[in-house]
């Protein structure tokens, strides 16, 4: 399989989901295809502390969380 990304292979990404499930399926994914400089979060508060801090270039955000939706978080 021939790698599209490779132009952005080193962009920050955020992956922001309160199921610890969705974020091993999606850091699984973007390993796979060479993304490395990827944080996870299942905190939605921890996260939006960290994105102030480092913000990243690609946000992945589950819009239906406890608490603090995805909404909120945007």
């Amino acid at each position: 399989m021939t790698n599209n990304f490779q132009d952005f292979e080193n962009a920050k990404i955020l992956v922001i989901d309160d199921e610890v499930v969705n974020l091993d399926i999606i850091e699984e994914l973007l390993e796979r295809d060479g993304f490395s400089n990827v944080s996870f979060f299942s905190d939605p508060s921890e996260a939006v502390k960290f994105y102030k801090n480092t913000p990243p270039d690609l946000v992945i955000l589950d819009l239906n969380m406890p608490v603090l939706t995805g909404f909120d978080v945007m």
